[in-house]
């Protein structure tokens, strides 16, 4: 008898915890407000009862993630938005961490391309106003 692909042997295991992403995962991609569906929410609700954490890590802004958050039924939980940018907490309403860069024109192309030396075109992850 053969194990489906994916199946676990260990009967008894469980993850420590799930990290889910937003857009493309839970909810459609380019859909601010969509909801996610009903199995989407069964299956978060069923892990958070199995005794599982759950929390979400997104590129979204927080202020675009926390809807999402309630409406899986996530609390007490800390977000990691802004690709990874923010760690929030949802019930204290509060930035745990964030990591910022100087926006003045030249500083902040040259932090991202001194931190992305590997990935072609990092440098336009920032756009600045062109000087000429």
């Amino acid at each position: 008898m053969s194990q489906r692909a994916g199946a676990n042997p260990d009967q008894g295991w469980r993850p420590k915890l799930v990290v889910l992403d937003l857009d493309g995962t839970v909810v459609p991609y380019y859909q601010e407000r969509a909801l996610p569906n009903q199995r989407v929410r069964d299956a978060v609700a069923a892990t958070l009862a199995a005794g599982v954490p759950v929390t979400i890590a997104t590129g979204r802004a927080v202020w675009s993630a926390l809807p999402t958050a309630a409406d899986l039924g996530l609390h007490g939980i800390q977000l990691v938005c802004s690709n990874g940018a923010v760690v929030f907490d949802a019930d204290a309403r509060q930035v745990r961490h964030e990591v910022t860069f100087d926006p003045t024109p030249g500083r902040a192309g040259a932090a991202v391309r001194g931190r992305t030396p590997r990935f072609r075109g990092g440098a336009r992850a920032v756009r600045l106003p062109a000087h000429r």
